[in-house]
């Protein structure tokens, strides 16, 4: 009986220490298969987190509020966002081994070493933080995003190991060697804004690149860019540019940053006829006809330059948003025909007549300022503009143009509180708005009938969500609302 009882513990002993799995074979017979215990004692260890704002955002992600936590709490998890957090001590990260999605970014973490663990990472985001040594990320494979955007890092040969790589940011950083990048031929968008780079022809087999920010660095020659014919979207602004001729190949462009280098010949443009928006700003460009076959161009920026002329610009018929602020300019007739215009900024050139754009039915923002013109009766007939949108300082105008402005700013000040109270009506909800504008006044029995046009946002950050047309009458110190009309505009 002894002996029976023994075996029987020992039994026991070994399926506690060994859990077993029972399985049935093709001929019916029951297998047992004996599994370590390595995995329930890994399991059950404990993981302490020094970091106690780390500590709080793996508690959130496992719902867990109060209590240890165990590996087995952790290994499971997917997805930590842990932005913003005051984080610096990233202890306890490496039992996360099931992380897939890792976000840290806006957190003050120096060293990552102990991220070298997540093998099966595949977003990565760590930016605003002060991270200088990124070779633990080197063995992390799997990561397809990786979000390294200001911080102080200027060695980036790891990198070349991360083949699946497509989307990498660098912005704000000290990168001047772009060599280990060469081997990431699977990348889309790269953004190297803001660093020391001078030399881009390591770029330049990555032909599978849509995207590419290379602004603020101390590129002069960019021959390297003629073979990334994906390009959709090309940032080059504030380097050292004078020769755009490569550019001309890369025909599937829709957005063009161009401002702040040496550009004077601009005709390479003209076979880039996908493009939607081209900012050519603060360069030193002479003549704009290179630009006349951009069927598609939407939104132009040519500001502080050297024109003296628009020739080419007015068959641009899809152009809403026009910007030649700064420049020498005197006629600008050739604008009449482009009748999608929505904002045009020509401020301070040498425009003394605006009677073409007398003909821009959908213009709703004017800067004619510091020119030469004394007469814009042409802009006060189109309906869309109100008075209050056009900015016509530093002209020689008559007083009372400038009287009948204020006259308006003054009327659409007592308005503001009628105005809010109809947009939460009419959307459930306050939406934020800009360029409100009186585009009609008019004296009836009732009192003076006030039509107000303005734009509505979404949230702050967002783009100009409609146009809204609100009727007020005023009798009085009464004022109220007789009509409010919703439109889904998109603008410039």
């Amino acid at each position: 009986m002894k002996k029976k009882r023994s075996i029987f513990f020992s039994s026991l002993f070994v399926l506690l220490l060994f859990p077993i799995q029972l399985n049935e074979n093709a001929e019916g017979h029951t297998i047992i298969k004996f599994s370590s215990n390595h995995s329930i004692v890994e399991d059950s260890k404990e993981v302490k987190f020094p970091d106690k704002n780390l500590e709080e955002a793996v508690r959130e992600a496992i719902n867990k509020p109060n209590g240890n936590i165990y590996v087995g709490d952790v290994k499971e998890i997917e997805e930590l966002i842990a932005n913003n957090k005051n984080i610096s001590d990233l202890e306890g990260i490496q039992y996360l081994t099931g992380l897939k999605k890792l976000n840290l970014k806006f957190n003050d973490i120096q060293d990552i070493s102990l991220l070298s663990n997540l093998k099966n990472l595949q977003s990565l985001h760590l930016g605003y933080n002060n991270i200088s040594d990124i070779s633990p990320l080197e063995n992390l494979i799997t990561l397809t995003d990786l979000n390294l955007e200001s911080n102080k890092i200027s060695d980036i040969d790891k990198l070349s190991k991360l083949v699946q790589l497509e989307f990498l940011s660098l912005y704000n950083n000290k990168v001047s060697n772009l060599r280990p990048l060469n081997t990431l031929v699977k990348m889309k968008d790269i953004n190297l804004y803001i660093n020391k780079i001078q030399d881009i022809n390591p770029l330049g087999g990555l032909v599978n690149l849509e995207s590419l920010s290379l602004g603020m660095n101390q590129i002069s020659n960019i021959e390297s860019i003629e073979s990334l014919n994906n390009l959709k979207t090309l940032e080059l602004a504030e380097n050292n540019v004078s020769d755009i001729e490569p550019l001309s190949k890369l025909t599937k462009l829709n957005d063009l940053y161009l401002y702040g280098n040496q550009i004077t010949d601009i005709k390479p443009l003209g076979s880039l006829k996908r493009l939607k928006y081209l900012d050519l700003s603060n360069n030193k460009i002479t003549d704009v006809s290179g630009l006349r076959l951009l069927e598609n161009l939407k939104r132009l920026s040519i500001e502080n330059n050297e024109l003296d002329d628009v020739k080419g610009l007015g068959s641009l018929k899809s152009m809403e948003s026009l910007v030649l602020s700064n420049n020498q300019i005197s006629n600008i007739d050739e604008l009449g025909s482009l009748n999608n215009l929505k904002l045009l900024k020509v401020n301070n050139n040498k425009i003394r007549d605006v009677k073409s754009l007398g003909k821009l039915r959908n213009l709703m923002v004017v800067d004619i300022s510091q020119n030469q013109i004394s007469d814009i009766t042409p802009l006060m007939l189109v309906d869309a503009l109100a008075l209050t949108n056009i900015n016509f300082s530093d002209n020689p105008l008559p007083k009372y143009v400038f009287d009948d402005k204020l006259y308006q700013q003054f009327i659409l000040s007592m308005l503001f509180p009628y105005i809010e109270k109809s947009i939460q009506k009419y959307y459930g909800e306050f939406r934020q708005y800009m360029n409100e504008g009186i585009i009609d006044i008019e004296s009836t029995q009732d009192g003076l009938k006030i039509k107000v046009v303005l734009r509505t946002f979404v949230g702050p950050h967002n783009p100009p969500y409609g146009l809204d047309t609100n009727t007020f009458v005023k009798s009085g110190s009464e004022i109220k609302e007789v009509d409010f009309n919703h439109q889904d505009v998109k603008f410039p």
